[in-house]
């Protein structure tokens, strides 16, 4: 099986929110579904160099990678493809707005208490990773 590597993003701002981006209604993969910023790792990039370059290509944003917090993976048997995700806490570098691509065509700044408001609209994937990130914020500022 291939494996494909992703580096996404939890972008926090200092009131504890953060970012949730709408995959395009048009996308391939899960259209219309909320997630975490982030994409494809290139092959002569780093993890953070990939995650860096796609937050800035899909939201305008310049941002710190604080931390690693967490790995996933995931396979698509239809593709023959696993892919394998590390997902960073971030901070922003500057007060700057969103601004989206194509890939995306929403984006709001929620807290942690305020995803159930996703249920139908967020892949129970996406959910257990944002969790994972609370679970890892709670034992870190305790």
């Amino acid at each position: 099986m291939k494996k494909l590597f992703l580096s996404t993003g939890l972008i926090i701002r200092p009131d504890k929110k953060f970012l949730l981006v709408k995959r395009s209604a048009n996308d391939t993969f899960l259209p219309g579904f909320w997630e975490l910023p982030g994409g494809k790792v290139e092959k002569k990039e780093t993890s953070e160099e990939g995650l860096l370059r796609e937050l800035l290509e899909e939201c305008g944003m310049d941002v710190e990678i604080v931390q690693v917090s967490h790995k996933k993976s995931f396979a698509r048997h239809e593709k023959g493809i696993e892919f394998i995700e590390t997902f960073y806490l971030c901070r922003i570098n500057h007060a700057g707005n969103v601004t989206l691509s194509d890939e995306h065509s929403e984006f709001e700044w929620i807290n942690f208490d305020n995803l159930y408001k996703y249920t139908d609209g967020i892949s129970e994937y996406m959910r257990s990773a944002i969790l994972e990130f609370r679970k890892h914020l709670k034992t870190t500022t305790s």
